[in-house]
């Protein structure tokens, strides 16, 4: 793992963010929180995440992950479940001194039962095996004579037996002894436009889903508060998620008063107004990001108020 890059855990995330959130509010408004309530858990109302006064205005938050791509939290699960038992068996045994990289569609997904993903795993490894002493022997001078380099000597690019997909083998030069015979991963996502589609199609979704439990509490008098938290800044950043809202905004008639996306994959989390009232991203006079280290964070989903 990345240094500052923490593991996600859902439910933890998802009280941390609202927490992040509850902060600017009160930092822009001069509030002080009261009465947190849970109606998800508790049964008490319209179902979004957290309800709570600043001062005399009550307010309902409901919070989402968002992806680049749909599916690729569940994605990535499944693909760091297979993966991971590849390069712990291959690892420092493959032919040297050369350094293999396997590069998959970052979409991957394995819907298979277990004892199925233990039988492509092996024939999997098996592959391999036989396609890295293939490209070994194939540029066996090379990797004599090359000097270490970032790019990749040559590859083999084929669906390996039982696996839904084509990945690629790359062999290049090994940039130290501990790299000699290694393997290691990465994956590659589609082109802009069809990620941009994607992108978009996730967080219509998202609207989908939570502006009408949200509506429900604007009903009721709340302030809403709809929380995007994104943790692969590789894939998405505020900009991009703003131009999809750019777009998807006016389809609706049941917004929320504010939209906040939280940036978690590090430490320190960045949280901007994506949407303010009337006004969308950027919002001028909240132009700025604000930070907080998420061990600062409370989870305020499990703490409760009178």
């Amino acid at each position: 793992m990345k240094k500052g890059v923490r593991k996600r855990n859902a439910r933890e995330n998802e009280g941390k963010a609202c927490t992040a959130v509850v902060r600017c509010i009160e930092q822009r408004t001069g509030e002080t929180r009261a009465e947190i309530r849970r109606p998800e858990t508790e049964r008490i109302g319209p179902p979004v995440d957290l309800r709570l006064k600043l001062g005399t205005q009550d307010y309902a938050i409901e919070h989402t992950q968002i992806e680049a791509i749909p599916g690729f939290i569940q994605a990535s699960e499944k693909y760091m479940q297979f993966i991971r038992p590849v390069i712990d068996t291959l690892s420092g045994t493959l032919p040297e001194p050369g350094a293999f990289t396997l590069h998959f569609p970052i979409d991957t997904y394995l819907g298979v039962k277990l004892p199925d993903l233990a039988r492509i795993r092996r024939n999997f490894i098996a592959w391999i095996q036989t396609k890295a002493q293939c490209l070994y022997e194939k540029n066996r001078d090379r990797l004599e004579q090359e000097r270490p380099s970032p790019r990749s000597l040559d590859s083999i690019e084929a669906k390996p037996p039982g696996f839904p997909y084509p990945v690629r083998l790359s062999i290049g030069v090994a940039h130290s002894a501990s790299k000699r015979g290694a393997l290691r991963c990465g994956r590659y996502a589609p082109g802009d436009e069809e990620l941009k589609a994607r992108r978009v199609e996730r967080l219509r979704e998202a609207l989908r889903c939570k502006c009408p439990k949200l509506q429900r509490c604007k009903e009721e008098g709340a302030r809403t508060v709809l929380v995007l938290e994104n943790d692969d800044i590789a894939l998405t950043d505020h900009v991009l998620v703003g131009e999809c809202l750019a777009v998807l905004l006016p389809e609706r008639t049941d917004l929320p008063d504010e939209i906040y996306l939280i940036e978690s994959e590090l430490e320190f989390w960045t949280v901007r107004c994506m949407k303010l009232d009337t006004e969308c991203w950027p919002v001028e006079h909240l132009a700025e990001p604000t930070e907080f280290h998420v061990d600062d964070l409370i989870d305020l989903s499990e703490t409760t108020t009178t």
